[in-house]
């Protein structure tokens, strides 16, 4: 009598007895990239983001590479259309570089007048993930270039080289002014208030290519920064570091890479 009940339990689960239904396809919407920022860079817009983590691919899959996104609306007709164009960066390729935790490529701009906005999105094996927020970057300013110069620092507090295995190294520049802002009052009396360009310092080994992310974690406000360089090795050769610097505007854009400044590493011994 029993069997009968097994049966009819079949006939009205048909879930149940051996029988599967259609797997559901993944409906879950993959998670957009975070920490996703912009500025200008010369004539290029340089985008950043953080790496997907380990998780994140443990659960979507290997990162395949990166989709981008360009709208580009003309500045004298709001109701028209963009011009889009799209990009696919492949994962370990040159075109995305990383440093650190957080991954870097250039898009060239066109000095057509516009408004840009810009969105990525990360390919995972499984899928492609939702696009980051809309990032939006004005017009192309004008930034100069500028310049930078070096010196060795003595030590200091009793320290020496001997000791720490490394020495310090000073480098300056000067103050740039960016904009005069002038308020007037009603006495008719001017006061005047001046923005100058804040920095960004790049370091690479001679040959190498300059890095994307600078040596400083924001621009810089003042008018020196200090690196220390570990006193190499006499029986073995060691190549020259060089350094440049990017004037920073307002806006967070950065102007070109100033003349090359070279400091050779063995000459910290003989200081």
């Amino acid at each position: 009598m029993w069997s009968w009940w097994v049966v009819a339990g079949c006939l009205l689960v048909p879930a149940g007895c051996g029988y599967k239904t259609p797997p559901h396809p993944d409906l879950r919407r993959i998670p957009p990239l975070t920490g996703v920022r912009i500025q200008q860079r010369e004539d290029y817009a340089l985008i950043s983001w953080i790496r997907p983590s380990a998780d994140l691919r443990g659960q979507w899959g290997e990162v395949m590479g990166y989709w981008l996104r360009i709208d580009v609306y003309p500045v004298d007709c709001e109701t028209c259309s963009p011009n889009t164009e799209q990009a696919f960066l492949p994962e370990g390729s040159d075109q995305v570089q990383a440093e650190f935790d957080r991954l870097f490529t250039l898009y060239r701009m066109r000095p057509t007048p516009g408004k840009w906005e810009f969105q990525i999105s990360v390919r995972y094996s499984s899928g492609i993930s939702d696009p980051s927020a809309k990032l939006p970057l004005g017009r192309l300013n004008q930034i100069p270039a500028h310049s930078v110069s070096w010196a060795w620092e003595s030590p200091s507090n009793g320290s020496s080289r001997e000791s720490t295995g490394r020495r310090n190294l000073l480098l300056s520049w000067q103050p740039r002014r960016e904009q005069v802002l002038r308020s007037y009052h009603p006495a008719e009396t001017r006061e005047t208030q001046v923005r100058y360009f804040r920095a960004n310092l790049y370091r690479r080994i001679e040959g190498n290519p300059w890095p994307l992310a600078p040596l400083n974690p924001k621009p810089l406000d003042i008018y020196h920064w200090t690196d220390a360089i570990p006193t190499p090795d006499p029986t073995k050769p060691s190549p020259r570091v060089e350094y440049a610097l990017r004037l920073v505007d307002q806006f967070g854009g950065e102007g070109p890479l100033s003349p090359v400044v070279q400091v050779q590493p063995a000459e910290a011994a003989r200081q």
